[in-house]
């Protein structure tokens, strides 16, 4: 449900010259975290998940709202 939005945004955000070793290196730096910080710090302490995914939710809401519109410029 994630790839589509996530690839469309990667793309346009990033100078065509950088573009796809930027939404590479953004797409697997963004992995590693989810996928290996959250479950590691899920395991080693108590915290119910909501807590360890809220500030996930919060920096993806804050990034979404910062990211500027590129309509009508060139991509």
């Amino acid at each position: 449900a994630l790839y589509a939005p996530q690839s469309a945004i990667l793309t346009e955000i990033f100078n065509r010259k950088y573009r796809f070793t930027a939404s590479n290196f953004s797409y697997q730096v963004a992995s590693l975290i989810g996928g290996a910080l959250v479950p590691s710090v899920l395991r080693l302490t108590n915290y119910p998940v909501v807590v360890v995914i809220l500030p996930y939710v919060i920096i993806t809401l804050v990034s979404v709202i910062l990211i500027k519109e590129t309509k009508g410029r060139e991509v």
